[in-house]
């Protein structure tokens, strides 16, 4: 368990993506190595796992093993002071799994609508990084359980004495900050200085994570470990 107000998730340096201090510090946040963390969880991977949206498609290229991908996008939205948060589906795997796969389970909202989507009763799920104190919703109880996930497993619990941990992945900071506006005002509410926080996102080269988002078949190609 690591304790701390805001994470990074960096699975930007191992693509060659700069994660700038300016970002680091804007944010006040503890900086999670993507990498290293999956190295530990590469074990407990079955070979009939689904590899859920851009986050799923991380783990699978730093284990360098996929079975099966099912792309996801969330969306965020506001209605009035209310931020709202959907989750919308690509296309099917031809073959279903036992097992999801996600780089950050918080909510736990992504993992739970990916079941439901693949019609999967009580299937297995895992993470690099878990909220270990977020609750009600999708999450049945502190610290582990999603609702409709028979059993979870993750690498590092991250938690908060005084609330809840924001937990982010160095692609939405560094990426999707630049293509989506809402995702945008969505972070900024953590962000100590809006301006310079702006300034340097847009100065990094993110041209991996586009591959990523545009042709993640060829991102995974091309990256892979192994």
């Amino acid at each position: 368990m690591k304790l701390g107000k805001t994470f990074i998730l960096d699975d930007a340096t191992p693509f060659g993506i700069e994660l700038p201090q300016e970002v680091i510090s804007n944010l006040d946040a503890i900086v999670l190595d993507a990498e290293e963390l999956a190295k530990e969880i590469e074990d407990y991977i079955p070979e009939n796992a689904i590899y859920i949206g851009q986050g799923g498609l991380i783990v699978a290229t730093l284990v360098g093993t996929i079975s099966e991908y099912l792309d996801a996008q969330r969306v965020y939205q506001k209605d009035g002071n209310r931020q709202i948060i959907t989750v919308k589906f690509g296309q099917r795997p031809e073959k279903n799994a036992a097992c999801i796969i996600d780089d950050i389970i918080a909510s736990g909202k992504t993992i739970y609508e990916a079941a439901k989507y693949l019609g999967l009763e009580r299937p297995k799920a895992a993470s690099l990084v878990l909220s270990g104190q977020l609750r009600g919703g999708c999450r049945e109880k502190t610290g582990s359980t999603v609702k409709g996930i028979e059993g979870l497993v993750t690498v590092l619990p991250v938690d908060r004495r005084d609330g809840f941990p924001a937990i982010f992945s160095g692609r939405m900071v560094l990426y999707k900050t630049k293509i989506d506006q809402s995702y945008m005002d969505y972070l900024s509410k953590y962000v100590k200085d809006r301006e310079k926080f702006a300034e340097a996102i847009f100065s990094v080269n993110t041209e991996p994570y586009e591959l990523l988002y545009k042709k993640p078949k060829e991102f995974f190609e091309k990256y892979r470990r192994g």
